[in-house]
């Protein structure tokens, strides 16, 4: 018999804007983050606290030589120590992105969870590279996307019960900034890679430490190849910061906190969002709709029934495979026949196929995710790097809800951004500004 739980998770979030060479600043001013957030009138002790990717080293480095004095193994360094230290202090799990040394040839961009005794109990590597790790030589996640246990003790309850008294093990995945984007940027974007896999593995706490730009950074290569075409952009965005009283590197030290109010975000349609770097304070809604996009087989969308009826939809599921065919995930040899792109009955059990989606449809169903719930927590760093790199800040809380829901407008298709009400958006902190959010999540299980 299955039971529907109800979970109640407080998250903390940590938007920081460390800079390469200051680690021990950075890490001075997350402690002072903590000390205002626990003295705050509304504050309760979180279960999760969540950091950006590369949350104390910063993010722009350039060449292997440049990384390598930051660069730890996974049970050392100031990001372990860190890690360690909050989660016993707190007495709570502890999520920290930080550049990873394997060994003396390979190197990571990784994320390790650290229990609430201060053991480490996972350590996840990023799967999709953006070229800035590239130029580092950072390795690819031969394993692909994965799921972890994360055990909370006296967080659910039965609906008829009045006390949240029964522990719970939520299925996490970790996913690291540019895994939320098609593989290289190169992938049919309608894949939903990561999102895909979290349906279809029924993930329901999913946890990204991001260092995600806004869209004002300098990121067109042309540009970036001209000296004069890269120093005009430089001044432009350097004028811009101006304007808003920051310094090249953005705003350290200046905190914004939302510790356990119930505001909500805003939503706000995709075609009205400016993506201007402006109000450090108001998070960036063009990257916020963005994100959910990526989330999609987790949002309703009316013509899914549709899609269930057409016989091209098993055909989509057959061939879609876990990861691109390029990726490091085939070369160990295990994944072959997938790799060959033959992936059919032979290499999947009926029931295994059964469960794969394509857009969030399943051979079972029209929409997998009906009915379910799942939490998204995003932790972005902010600031500047660089003179041409700037984040999108905007760390947040977000609630898939597994709802029928209607457009407002009487449309045919539903809203793939912020106004789709399948999305909860429980709190977001603004696109500049150092600082945390502290959310009590309440959602469903099945058990």
């Amino acid at each position: 018999m299955t039971n529907k739980l109800l979970v109640s998770l407080k998250v903390l979030i940590i938007q920081l804007n460390p800079q390469i060479g200051q680690i021990d600043q950075t890490i001075k001013r997350t402690w002072s983050i903590l000390d205002k957030v626990t003295k705050s009138s509304t504050y309760v002790k979180p279960d999760i606290i969540l950091f950006p990717e590369f949350a104390l080293t910063g993010y722009s480095f350039h060449s292997r030589k440049d990384i390598l004095p930051h660069v730890t193994g996974k049970d050392e360094g100031p990001s372990f120590q860190l890690a360690k230290s909050i989660s016993e202090k707190f007495q709570c799990y502890t999520i920290i992105g930080y550049p990873e040394k394997a060994d003396e040839q390979k190197l990571y961009n990784s994320a390790l969870v650290m229990n609430p005794q201060g053991k480490r109990i996972f350590n996840y590597r990023k799967t999709f590279l953006y070229d800035t790790e590239e130029k580092w030589n950072c390795e690819e996640n031969s394993e692909g996307f994965q799921v972890f246990p994360m055990n909370f003790p006296k967080r659910a309850k039965l609906p008829d019960e009045d006390t949240f008294e029964r522990d719970v093990t939520l299925k996490t995945s970790i996913g690291i900034c540019m895994d939320l984007s098609p593989y290289k940027f190169k992938a049919p974007f309608n894949h939903f890679e990561f999102a895909t896999f979290c349906v279809d593995n029924d993930v329901e706490l999913v946890l990204c430490p991001m260092a995600w730009l806004s869209s004002t950074s300098v990121t067109d290569k042309q540009i970036q190849n001209n000296v004069l075409l890269l120093e005009s952009a430089k001044n432009k965005i350097a004028l811009s910061l101006k304007e808003q009283g920051l310094p090249l590197i953005g705003s350290q030290g200046e905190y914004q906190l939302k510790i356990g109010d119930s505001q909500r975000t805003s939503p706000v349609p995709s075609d009205d969002c400016t993506g201007e770097y402006k109000y450090m304070d108001v998070p960036d809604m063009s990257n916020v709709n963005y994100w959910i996009l990526r989330f999609f087989p987790f949002l309703y969308y009316k013509r899914r029934s549709q899609w269930f009826r057409d016989t091209s939809l098993v055909e989509n599921i057959l061939t879609r495979s876990k990861m691109p065919r390029d990726h490091e995930y085939y070369k160990n040899g295990k994944h072959k026949e997938e790799a060959m792109g033959v992936l059919n009955s032979k290499g999947v059990t009926k029931d295994a196929l059964l469960e794969k989606t394509f857009l969030g449809a399943s051979l079972r169903q029209p929409w997998k995710f009906e009915g379910k719930n799942v939490v998204l927590a995003v932790a972005n760093r902010c600031g500047t790097e660089d003179g041409t790199t700037i984040f999108a800040g905007s760390s947040g809380v977000y609630k898939f809800n597994g709802r029928e829901v209607e457009d407002p407008k009487g449309s045919e298709d539903s809203p793939l951004d912020s106004l789709n009400e399948s999305v909860e958006l429980l709190g977001n902190l603004g696109k500049g500004l150092e600082g945390a959010i502290l959310r009590d999540v309440q959602f469903e299980v099945l058990r």
